[in-house]
């Protein structure tokens, strides 16, 4: 007998075949079978396909569709064999009771015959394994009163009852005994306990009928009465639906074991026993679905001629051996009836609904109830990784083939969205399709262009499991919502909201294959007990996809970096070799991206992003708001909820906003914040963050349920405007926001798009009237110190000196920076100490106690640093608490090794990085300083030095340079020096992927290669680069997406040259990315033997020569500072002609004929 759990409807979800023969085989289609049989079980009930609806109308639409409609027949169960009673004395007293004296002395509550399970384990009533109770059962279980009846022989031991019967008392499970001598004469006694009976089944109708009006899809003892009592229309379509999925999961197990294929004709010989009309319906759904799959499978596939036979109740099925014989009931449970059929599959309902969860609630020990909890059987199916070869474009159907499945999986019930018109948002099919293939892939999509359904595409997809990296709690929480939103409810999610036991709950579900995907933090890979789950799944099913949502945090040059990110791709690796890796973010930086690339060895063809960036439904708006920011905000937000503007809604539903803050308390915090918009708006706003307020009077613990109730309240619509922090910008999928306002710049261009692309996805509602992307600025009011701080060459010592001297969203950008980093002395101190007290070579396991070191995240990092300089192999986290304590694998290493992974971790991002160019590269005579330098500890001390000050220098000018591009593109456009529609275009060029994107790109993996450092400048045509240059749009475009790779790379002259001419040509070079970065890129050129400086110079030229006398000149006079050699300027005026070389060279003639003058004057002097 196998169970099953799945539903179309809330008629009973749990469900058998009995008499299945045969195994699992091994064919082409086996993988497809399996994703077939597990798409239809992804919810308990989940939605029919668009097909079935069309017949039996959408029933998940009708307002009593979460009503639990019960599944029970009216005749008398038939058990032959498994009551029991004494064979030899030819008596049976189970079975009188059961048969005679509950109709006799139950007649209230005949119906109970249909739901009384004989001979059920102890262990399957109470779900938890004991072992001393592993062989036992009860002669009678009623589920639904949680009511044990044992009939006992004179064989019972009083001994074993009792202590079965305290085993079940604390599961709140009662025992009614009624001895054999009882049952024979019908005593006194024999009556008391059938009273116990009866007042057992009416507390449990009286109790259950609050539980009714709470829970859906709920069964009552009431309504199994009912229903038995008045009959059931089985001609309803929710009925006729559940018989489907029921005879469609059939025909997959006789499709898995090789009883039925596609390539011979189906004959079924079917008694309906109560319900008729389900059995063709099924059939040709389940051909939809095969077909879709099997065109992506690339396995032809034609519907095989099928014949059903209808046998009557008093008939008997044939003798024909190729016909498949079904005794098909909706209404009736099992019994042993199939035990004198072998021939014959008989598809029955289950008796067990649901069951008590208790815990051990406190340190007593003692259990305490939880909650009801379904019995549930399903286990996804799995077989091995598919890979996919998808083909797109004319006459090809795979896409046609995938969007039936996006479809009917996740957006049938989104009313907004017509099948019809649906297609795939720019990005999503190449993201879909890579990672389908079985190519480790990052995928990059605009925030709000659907990244979940990448990824929940392709698990599905699948016949494996696969888990969800989550950054954080709102992310899961939403996520999930938004699946079973969709009915699919066969995902979980693992936080540290719930305690210790639940969390055991749920690994354990996870092991065991109850879930296509599972919801976790970061935090959890580093959780011993999480690694064995991980391995129990790994070992007994397959895993599809490793998914990384919001990728950026990976990388610690990410501006939302976790620390418990650090190991994470090193330890997914080692625990599923096999799993493809999926990444997904809207923004990340080039160093953020390499990252992940490196991390998980994904080349850079696997690598997708949509072309074009562009959000229609979004508009962006800068004001200044440099003289008082409160005054602007309430102008603003009142702005948006007036009248005027909200009669332009057409879609009259409710218009929501976001109000984004830098920081949690203090005046500008999203607490008080949210009190100065309450005050003005005169409705509750809440406030949503990381940390709780300090002004929040709330108990820690209850914050938790605070953020949840306060999301919530947001994505119903209860709380129409809420603040927030960061922490919400990768939060909550919600249609209906109409405006996000950002209450000071934020720390990137990345952060803003992020935030702001909250609003507008549900893109039918502003097809009329975009939403508003609001930035309020505070300027700062000293160029010169900005000039100061934006200088790549100030240090982090320099920035904390200079920061107080600028005011506005810099500084407190700034400041929020700088309270982030430690302090370079401090780190280096704790990594010697963790590495001094604890590092032994080559050993395993190792107890790291942070006690007295640091706090943990710093303890946590400093194995980090010891990670990448090849000393710690891994580690774990065994405390959470205080300074944490780790359990760590250490490597066999040497002085040779650190150097040489030194040396690996920082060439990723700086391909010059050795040690011989840190004896003879200028740019790293610092480095080579502390290298050279005793008091600076042993080798590997210095290698930790220097690997600290690489990645603080780096990461410093990383976090001002993208600081610098937001802050003066927003300052560009709340001064009308640009237009907002010019602002949004720089904004989405910072992140469109074009062709000069991927020469950037060689030009930093290459950076020698100076040849094509100069083809940006020029047109390509036909993929062939003419010797015009781009238009003024092009530049423009080209600036945004140089700005973000120097973001990342501080020192490559390659790109300080391009960005130099960029700013030249825009009429921008006295900005510190123009004549500054040039000019110090031509200092470097010079000094450094492996390039070809003149022959870089002329390319330069060649660039100049189509400008105009005024910048011709500008160029000229900065190549002539840094080379002023003769036939340098000569090849200028030859090439340029600019004013500047025409004056110095008028100049130098000017000075040789005074020279040639004097020379002849002393002459003649000589001469007289």
């Amino acid at each position: 007998m196998k169970k099953f759990s799945a539903n179309y409807s809330n008629t009973n979800h749990n469900f058998v075949f009995q008499n299945l023969t045969g195994e699992d085989i091994n064919s082409n289609i086996f993988p497809a079978i399996c994703i077939i049989g597990n798409l239809l079980q992804r919810g308990k009930p989940t939605l029919m396909s668009s097909f079935l609806q069309e017949e039996l109308g959408a029933i998940h639409k009708k307002e009593n569709f979460s009503l639990g409609l019960p599944l029970i027949d009216n005749t008398t169960p038939k058990w032959e064999r498994i009551i029991r009673g004494d064979d030899y004395g030819d008596y049976f007293p189970a079975r009188i009771f059961y048969e005679v004296l509950i109709p006799k002395y139950l007649e209230d509550f005949k119906f109970i015959q249909q739901l009384l399970i004989p001979e059920l384990s102890v262990n399957e009533i109470t779900q938890v394994t004991v072992q001393k109770f592993k062989n036992q059962q009860v002669d009678f279980y009623l589920p639904q009163a949680y009511l044990v009846i044992e009939i006992d022989g004179s064989q019972h031991s009083e001994e074993v009852d009792r202590d079965r019967d305290l085993h079940f008392e604390k599961y709140n499970i009662k025992t009614v005994r009624i001895t054999t001598e009882e049952l024979r004469q019908e005593n006194g006694s024999f009556l008391n306990k059938i009273d116990e009976i009866k007042n057992r089944i009416e507390r449990a109708i009286t109790s259950q009928s609050n539980r009714k009006l709470a829970r859906t899809g709920f069964y009552s003892l009431s309504d199994y009465q009912k229903a038995y009592s008045m009959g059931i229309d089985t001609n309803l379509p929710e009925y006729k639906s559940t018989a489907i999925i029921r005879f469609q999961l059939l025909l997959v197990e006789l499709l898995k074991r090789g009883t039925l294929d596609f390539s011979t004709p189906w004959k079924f010989e079917v008694r309906d026993n109560d319900i008729t009309g389900y059995a063709e319906l099924a059939i040709k759904d389940l051909f939809i679905w095969f077909s879709n799959l099997l065109q992506l499978h690339k396995v032809p596939f034609e519907e095989p001629k099928y014949s059903l036979k209808t046998i009557d109740e008093d008939q008997s099925f044939s003798n024909d051996q190729e016909s498949i014989k079904i005794d098909f009931s909706l209404l009736k449970r099992y019994t042993d009836e199939f035990q004198k059929h072998p021939e014959v599959i008989y598809v029955r309902n289950d008796y067990l609904d649901e069951y008590r969860l208790f815990m051990k609630g406190d340190s007593s020990m003692n259990l305490k109830f939880n909650r009801f909890e379904n019995y549930d059987y399903f286990k996804l199916s799995t077989a091995k990784q598919i890979q996919y070869k998808l083909r797109f474009g004319d006459g090809e159907k795979d896409e046609e083939a995938l969007l039936f499945f996006t479809w009917n999986l996740f957006l049938q019930t989104y009313s907004n969205l017509n099948k019809n018109s649906l297609k795939f948002r720019d990005g999503q099919l190449s993201i879909i399709a890579n990672a389908l293939s079985g190519y480790d892939t990052i995928g990059l999509l605009p925030t709000g262009s659907g990244k979940s359904i990448c990824y929940q595409l392709a698990a599905i997809l699948q016949p494996a499991i696969s888990f969800v990296v989550c950054p954080i709690k709102s992310l899961m929480y939403d996520q999930k919502v938004d699946l079973e939103t969709s009915f699919f409810s066969r995902a979980a999610i693992l936080t540290g909201d719930f305690n210790g036991e639940e969390k055991e709950l749920i690994q354990r579900d996870f092991s065991q294959g109850k879930h296509f995907f599972i919801y976790v933090s970061p935090e959890r890979f580093q959780n011993k007990d999480f690694r064995r789950y991980f391995k129990e799944v790994n070992h007994s099913f397959e895993i599809a996809y490793a998914v990384i949502d919001e990728a950026h945090c990976l990388s610690e040059w990410g501006h939302d970096f976790r620390i418990s990110y650090l190991n994470l791709s090193e330890t997914i690796k080692r625990l599923c070799t096999k799993c493809t890796f999926l990444g997904l973010t809207a923004t990340a930086s080039v160093n953020v991206l390499k990252d992940i690339q490196v991390e998980f060895g994904i080349k850079p063809e696997n690598v997708k992003t949509p072309l074009n960036y562009t959000r229609e439904e979004l508009t962006f708006n800068v004001v200044d708001s440099t003289n008082d920011k409160k005054d602007v905000l309430k102008r603003e937000i009142s702005r948006l909820n007036s009248p005027k503007i909200l009669s332009g809604n057409k879609q009259k539903d409710v218009e929501c906003g976001v109000v984004f803050t830098p920081v949690v308390n203090g005046k500008n915090g999203c607490y008080e914040i949210g009190l100065l918009l309450s005050d003005c708006l005169q409705k509750d706003v809440r406030y949503y963050s990381g940390s709780q307020a300090k002004k929040h009077a709330i108990k820690a613990e209850s914050f938790n349920n605070y953020k949840k109730a306060v999301q919530d309240g947001f994505k119903s619509d209860d709380l129409s405007i809420i603040t927030a922090t960061k922490a919400f910008g990768m939060g909550v999928n919600k249609g209906n926001i109409y405006y996000t306002i950002h209450y000071g710049i934020p720390s990137s261009m990345e952060a803003l798009y992020q935030e702001a692309g909250r609003a507008g996805r549900d893109k039918s509602k502003f097809l009329d009237r975009p939403a508003e992307c609001v930035v309020l600025l505070s300027q700062s009011d000293n160029e010169k110190v900005l000039s100061e701080i934006w200088d790549k060459s100030c240090s982090l010592e320099k920035l904390d000196k200079l920061m107080n001297k600028v005011k506005g969203d810099v500084q407190t950008n700034l400041f929020l920076f700088s309270k982030s980093l430690d302090y370079i002395p401090n780190e280096f101190q704790i990594i010697k100490k963790v590495h001094s007290s604890f590092t032994k070579k080559g050993v395993s396991g190792v107890r790291v106690n942070g006690s007295g070191m640091g706090y943990k995240a710093q303890v946590e990092k400093s194995l980090y640093r010891l990670k990448q300089l090849g000393l710690v192999e891994d580690w774990t986290v065994t405390s959470f608490f205080d300074s944490g304590v780790f359990e760590v694998d250490y490597k066999n290493f040497s002085e040779d090794t650190v150097k040489n992974c030194l040396v690996k971790t920082i060439r990723n991002y700086d391909k010059d990085f050795d040690f011989n160019s840190l004896q003879t590269n200028p740019k790293y005579s610092f480095y080579k300083k502390i290298y050279q330098e005793d008091d600076h500890g042993d080798v590997i001390d210095r290698c930790i030095l220097i690997l600290i000050h690489w990645s603080y220098d780096n990461f410093t000018y990383s976090r001002k340079q993208s600081l610098k591009n937001i802050y003066e593109n927003c300052r560009d456009a709340a001064n009308g020096k640009i237009t907002k529609s010019e602002f949004k275009d720089r904004l989405e060029d910072y992140f469109k992927f074009s062709e000069p994107t991927y020469v950037l790109q060689h030009v930093v993996e290459n950076p020698k290669d100076f040849n094509r450092w100069f083809d940006v400048f020029y047109r390509i045509e036909s993929k062939i680069i003419t010797g015009e240059l781009i238009n003024k749009r092009g530049f423009e475009q080209l600036r945004a997406n140089l700005s973000r790779f120097l973001e990342s790379y501080m020192n490559n002259i390659g790109l300080d040259i391009i960005s130099g001419l960029t700013r030249l040509v825009l009429n921008d070079y006295d900005n510190s990315d123009g004549r500054v970065r040039f000019e110090v890129a031509l200092t470097n050129l010079k000094s450094d033997q492996n390039y070809d400086s003149y022959n870089i110079i002329r390319e330069i030229i060649k660039v100049g020569s189509f400008l105009n006398d005024d910048l011709k000149s500008m160029l000229e006079e900065s190549i002539y500072s840094i080379f002023p050699e003769q036939d340098v300027l000569m090849e200028l005026n030859k090439r340029l002609g600019g004013s500047f070389s025409l004056t110095i060279l008028l100049e130098n003639n000017a000075n040789r004929l005074k020279a040639a003058n004097k020379r002849i004057f002393d002459g003649f002097r000589k001469i007289k």
